[in-house]
């Protein structure tokens, strides 16, 4: 990476800093939030305001300066690791160093719980199969990952907590990745990078890092998913393989997530080259790549009626879940429009939506209006994004909201992002502004 002019000696130093900063300067962020009366006893909003600040302040940097080695499409995601992801990772290990060979007091009801006595039951007491109920009431997948952590590194959740940080961390390399890949300028990647950032360590997501709730397995699942998918374009029956397999983790993990993870099957119809175009080329592009199809959808039909089978086989019901499920419980809650606001803004009606929400609600309106309208901003926007995003909404027409936002809109966000990257990008194209933004 040195020779490569990857790491080089600014970015090393916006890097180091960036380890400290959240560290120094905590007691005046702490002044500055009680000034404002928002208090954070996580502190995880510290590493927030540095990353933000250190995001902007390179940024400024490498155009004062004129030194673009970093910002170049087949450097910016792994530049975007070196800058954050140190930080990150020393922030929380730092954070939860005292936990490692320690039990956790886990408060009582809450579902982070219950997937630890699920897992108990998978690793201690041997029910791989039944893991604990009968018929799934909570998600299946994460209560494996979770004893697998335990087995594996003992009785602390260091390890479990860790890994919601590398999900995070890891989103936000694929959206720096898909910025690239959509032709984005690596200044406007390098920026929804840390954007994406600050919003989750920030605001009320950073409550989910470390939480021991599903969310953000569940999201890297469905962008991992998306990656491959895209990656497929080339031919690469590897790349199909592995989108299946974390298109099905996926949906194990957060069932809901369904109509996203089928969306995510039009990304392979992309072009390999040049823009989207109109639906007219999708369709022939679909006659060439059904097979993809074929293979993606049917294993994720399958996975579908395993978990089906399996609750018939154990608990007698040919279901995905009980059929009380609070989730489907339509006599205390409303779908519509409560579901979709809460998955749209991360909070509940009558709150009004914060900046997560209205990024969310900016990249959901720029990725529908796509599917109908393709003006010469919106010409290279890609449609497989704008039908995940849509599969993605769907299910909340139906299925009950509630409880621990903004859960809900842990896996729109990064998406929501990469969709209002495109069309800043593409609706500055005409603008002096993009050829300073193009290197």
């Amino acid at each position: 990476m040195v020779n490569k002019q990857i790491l080089n000696l600014p970015l090393a130093l916006f890097s180091i800093a960036l380890v400290f900063i959240p560290i120094i300067l905590a007691p005046v962020y702490a002044d500055l939030l009680s000034i404002l009366h928002f208090l954070d006893a996580t502190r995880v909003s510290y590493l927030g305001f540095s990353v933000f600040a250190v995001g902007t302040f390179y940024l400024i940097f490498a155009l004062w300066k004129k030194d673009f080695r970093n910002f170049q499409t087949d450097r910016i995601a792994l530049s975007v690791f070196i800058l954050f992801g140190p930080a990150l990772l020393f922030f929380f290990a730092n954070k939860w160093w005292s936990i490692l060979g320690q039990w956790k007091i886990w408060g009582a009801g809450n579902d982070w719980t219950t997937y630890q006595m699920f897992a108990r039951k998978i690793v201690v007491e041997g029910e791989w199969l039944r893991t604990g109920e009968d018929i799934f009431y909570l998600q299946p997948l994460y209560r494996y990952f979770i004893g697998i952590y335990h087995w594996l590194f003992g009785q602390s959740v260091f390890v479990q907590h860790m890994a919601d940080v590398w999900c995070v961390l890891g989103g936000t390399l694929i959206i720096v990745a898909f910025a690239a890949k959509f032709r984005m300028s690596p200044f406007v990647g390098f920026i929804i990078s840390f954007v994406y950032l600050s919003i989750n360590l920030i605001t009320a997501f950073r409550y989910h890092i470390g939480k021991g709730l599903v969310e953000n397995h569940a999201m890297i699942f469905m962008m991992l998913a998306a990656w491959f998918l895209y990656k497929s374009r080339e031919g690469s029956m590897k790349h199909i393989f592995l989108a299946t397999l974390f298109g099905v983790f996926g949906y194990w993990t957060r069932q809901d997530h369904l109509g996203a993870i089928a969306g995510l099957a039009f990304l392979a119809l992309e072009p390999v080259k040049g823009p989207t175009g109109s639906w007219k080329g999708y369709w022939g592009r679909f006659k060439l790549n059904w097979k993809v199809f074929a293979w993606y959808w049917g294993t994720g039909i399958l996975s579908v009626l395993l978990l089906c089978f399996r609750n018939w086989w154990v608990g007698g019901v040919f279901f995905l879940t009980r059929k009380d499920h609070t989730n489907l419980d339509f006599a205390k809650h409303s779908p519509f429009p409560d579901s979709i606001y809460i998955v749209l803004t991360g909070k509940v009606l009558p709150a009004f939506p914060g900046i997560a929400g209205f990024v969310s609600i900016l990249g959901v309106f720029v990725a529908l209006l796509a599917l109908v309208w393709r003006p010469k901003a919106l010409l290279n926007f890609p449609l497989g994004l704008s039908i995940t995003i849509l599969g993605l909404l769907a299910p909340y027409a139906l299925l009950v909201t509630w409880g621990y936002p903004p859960r809900y809109t842990i896996h729109l966000l990064p998406l929501a992002l990469v969709s209002v990257g495109i069309f800043i990008y593409d609706f500055i194209g005409g603008f002096k502004i993009r050829s300073k933004l193009d290197c």
